[in-house]
């Protein structure tokens, strides 16, 4: 009733997977708009987690063979947002990565906008508001002309063997634009 992907992130062993068939998509210009919102954490520990946003040709599980880019969030230990390049191998083996300087914390909000520039760049930025005026901190990447297919967009947790940490939030605001690189028509 709210229109978003609430979530309860927790290493359990199991993979999870949403995501939506967009059937065709640009392998040279799109662009992808989400806002993420942490609201805390329960049963916090040192063990890292990790889920993924972004575009895949796979609607598969973290670790299955597939081409993708997007961003990945670790908690636990290193804290970190990632931007993620994956030509013809899992998630957890991506061909190119950027750490950001911005740290995660459990309570963050972040409206996140990937655009892929060519066949052999892209970007993730990360902001502050809604309007995506206030940028926080942005990554270019230069990756493969051959990462291609991506027609789902995929939100992705790995599976790790199971730790109490539960990560909270939600994802709303999902746009996209297929064959530009600035916002405009969604699909």
């Amino acid at each position: 009733t709210n229109n978003r992907i609430d979530f309860a992130l927790k290493r359990d062993g199991a993979d999870h997977v949403v995501y939506k068939d967009l059937t065709t998509v640009s392998d040279t210009a799109w662009v992808l708009r989400m806002h993420l919102n942490f609201t805390g954490n329960t049963s916090a520990d040192a063990y890292d987690s990790q889920t993924w946003f972004g575009l895949s040709s796979s609607s598969g599980t973290f670790t299955a063979t597939q081409d993708a880019i997007g961003l990945e969030i670790r908690w636990g230990q290193d804290d970190n947002y990632k931007t993620v390049d994956v030509n013809s191998a899992g998630l957890d083996s991506p061909t190119n990565t950027t750490t950001f300087s911005t740290a995660f914390t459990s309570t963050d909000e972040y409206w996140v906008e990937i655009i892929r520039e060519s066949a052999t760049s892209f970007t993730i930025e990360l902001f502050s508001d809604a309007t995506y005026s206030t940028s926080v901190e942005k990554e270019t990447v230069t990756t493969s002309s051959s990462t291609s297919g991506l027609q789902y967009i995929v939100g992705k947790m790995r599976s790790s063997s199971s730790k109490a940490e539960i990560q909270n939030g939600w994802l709303d605001d999902v746009e996209f634009y297929n064959g530009v690189t600035s916002a405009g028509n969604s699909w």
